[in-house]
């Protein structure tokens, strides 16, 4: 589990543990946050909300086996090598 507390005091509790991961100091947006790790990257909203995303190595949404996008509110999407795909 990871605990994200906001420069506005909002506090956002992420399931996935993101201690070992790196936080991308270029991400502009105030009330965002971004995480990344190997191919996989993890946004995090003030408002709560966090998304999911997998790269390709040409920073392609991909994902093999599973979703590329998994939004908090349970979204899904596939992709391969950025590409808009069906389910497996």
């Amino acid at each position: 589990m990871t605990i994200v507390i906001f420069f506005n005091g909002r506090v956002v509790i992420v399931d996935e543990d993101l201690s070992k991961w790196t936080l991308d100091e270029t991400y502009k947006f105030a009330a965002d946050v971004l995480f990344e790790m190997d191919a996989k990257e993890v946004l995090v909203a003030s408002a709560g909300v966090f998304t999911q995303f997998w790269f390709d190595s040409s920073s392609k949404l991909h994902r093999i086996g599973g979703p590329a996008v998994v939004q908090a509110d349970g979204g899904k999407f596939w992709y391969t090598h950025g590409k808009s795909t069906e389910p497996e």
